[in-house]
């Protein structure tokens, strides 16, 4: 039914080299929802996390209104800094609606978790996709709330 609820999340335990991640996912013009992108340490002591500046801070900040979360780079993809939000992890938002466009696209979207690319990110952590709430107006409009994820890469 209405607004709001509907969804859901799924976690991955990805090993990172630098702190990126590239989210692959489609684009489209109906029946697309948004989802939050999160990076935490991994709960075990044993995992060989590592730690990031963000962690542990609180700000919620969508992907666009994050510091440095303008697209860099061409066609191929849009570049975003992570934006901090809660006490677990690091937080962007991604979404998946193309209002206007007639064409649904694969869309890829690489992600900068390090406050600055001289923070070193290496080591294992765990990567959550978790479904972002969307009033009955906004599923009305889209059509939906479907997130079609197609890939993750981490680096």
């Amino acid at each position: 039914g209405g607004g709001g609820g509907g969804g859901g999340s799924l976690s991955f335990r990805m090993l990172f080299t630098r702190g990126l991640l590239e989210v692959s996912f489609l684009r489209t013009y109906e029946d697309a929802g948004r989802v939050h992108v999160r990076l935490e340490a991994p709960t075990e002591d044993s995992a060989g996390g590592f730690t990031l500046s963000c962690l542990g801070q609180a700000a919620a900040v969508s992907a666009g209104e994050a510091p440095g979360g303008e697209a860099r780079g061409g066609e191929a993809g849009r570049w975003f800094q992570g934006a901090p939000v809660g006490e677990a992890g690091c937080s962007v938002m991604v979404d998946a609606w193309r209002p206007g466009a007639k064409v649904s696209e694969v869309a890829h979207i690489a992600i900068d978790f390090r406050s600055s690319a001289r923070e070193s990110a290496a080591g294992f952590a765990v990567v959550t996709l978790e479904a972002a709430p969307l009033s009955a107006e906004e599923v009305r409009r889209r059509g939906g709330r479907k997130f079609k994820l197609l890939g993750l890469r981490s680096c």
